[in-house]
């Protein structure tokens, strides 16, 4: 499985931040409030990082609400793809966001730390979601909801540190 996901994962590095055939971003009125450490300020890069996190933010609102039920597969599949994409671009736009307070204490100025460290968790937050997401095609609710609950605690985690 792992071999799979990690040749899963290479495929959509390489598409970068493009949308896939078909695939939509959610709709403007569903996305929740800025998650982004900062403001975008005019700044393109910025505001489409903090648009991207809106997005994985409403994506993953809806898989924390999820019990993975054989029933809900299409919208779990949806919001999945969702994250996926959202986590993908916020990857593509990490160059143009500051670092937080919090950061700051732990990098101090050290920027090539700090995104290093931020881009390790937007990959591990994309493992964690193609995991949920091969859970989801084998119809294993246990193994969805046990992969949910890690990429719920690495969110925590990461917010605490890269949002502040």
């Amino acid at each position: 499985m792992a071999i799979r996901l990690t040749g899963i994962l290479i495929t959509l590095l390489l598409l970068g931040a493009a949308c896939l055939p078909g695939h939509s971003a959610p709709a403007a009125s569903t996305a929740a409030a800025s998650t982004t450490p900062q403001e975008a300020d005019g700044d393109p890069g910025k505001k489409a990082f903090q648009d991207s996190m809106d997005e994985a933010s409403t994506a993953l609102r809806t898989i924390r609400r999820s019990r993975f039920k054989v029933d809900a597969r299409d919208q779990n599949l949806k919001a999945l793809q969702d994250l996926e994409m959202a986590l993908l671009k916020s990857k593509a736009n990490l160059e143009a966001i500051d670092m937080s307070e919090e950061a700051k204490g732990r990098f101090g100025t050290d920027t090539k730390a700090y995104r290093t460290a931020f881009r390790r968790d937007l990959v591990k937050a994309m493992m964690i979601a193609l995991e949920i997401e091969d859970a989801v095609l084998s119809d294993n609710p246990t193994a969805a909801n046990a992969a949910a609950k890690k990429l719920l605690e690495l969110r925590n985690t990461a917010h605490d540190l890269f949002e502040g």
